[in-house]
């Protein structure tokens, strides 16, 4: 991922970004993680990934946080955000 470039990132109503790394050094790049196919499904804005669980066979379960409303960063950002998030889940298959 390129901070200098968001639009390359994530497109946080839909998914967030996930690294790897063999040795917790050296990382790879970042990639989208879909845990919302459906824009706007339930959460405005997929926000932060709270844990993976490994179900076994290559399959997985993401927790993650959302907005139920879309977000106004310029009133969230100033302690004035009356927003509320909700914790959802997606279940994930490794390929």
């Amino acid at each position: 991922m390129n901070p200098e470039r968001p639009d390359e990132g994530p497109s946080h109503d839909t998914d967030f970004a996930a690294l790897w790394s063999s040795d917790g050094v050296t990382w790879g790049r970042g990639q989208a993680v879909v845990v919302q196919p459906t824009q706007g499904s339930w959460a405005k804005d997929v926000r932060t990934p709270l844990g993976l669980v490994d179900e076994g066979e290559g399959k997985y379960t993401v927790f993650y946080t959302g907005f139920e409303q879309p977000p106004d960063w310029t009133r969230l950002l100033a302690g004035k955000g009356g927003e509320t998030c909700a914790i959802g889940f997606a279940e994930l298959k490794a390929e």
